[in-house]
């Protein structure tokens, strides 16, 4: 998440009736990430009208929870050694696993949407 996305939530703080449910402690909790390895900006405001989202789950059993499908007829992950490769010095190896999640509440996620970049 960007600087100017995790700054949002505070200057709707000020503004807010909701100002004493929010505590600018839990809002820096956000690990400080701009751009990625390559440069690119992480999290930008590249949705419709220069906006951006923030999603918030609760995982567990009644919240927001993993699945995991059958392949060949067993839950969980299958490795294939596909052996060592005629023209070059390495291995191959194919790892299938068939994953998803469900939200079983309908609170349980959640998204703020239209967030525009701090003035």
């Amino acid at each position: 998440m960007n600087r100017k996305t995790r700054l949002r939530p505070l200057a709707i703080r000020r503004d807010s009736a909701y100002r004493d449910k929010l505590d600018r402690a839990e809002l820096k909790q956000t690990p400080p990430v701009d751009r990625d390895a390559q440069g690119v900006e992480v999290m930008g405001y590249d949705e419709a009208g220069g906006t951006s989202s923030i999603y918030c789950c609760t995982f567990g059993d009644q919240g927001v929870t993993g699945l995991q499908g059958p392949f060949q007829g067993r839950y969980g992950i299958s490795v294939r050694d596909l052996g060592e490769v005629p023209d070059a010095p390495v291995f191959r190896t194919r790892v299938d696993w068939y994953v998803g999640f469900a939200v079983l509440q309908p609170r349980a996620a959640g998204r703020l949407f239209n967030i525009t970049p701090a003035a």
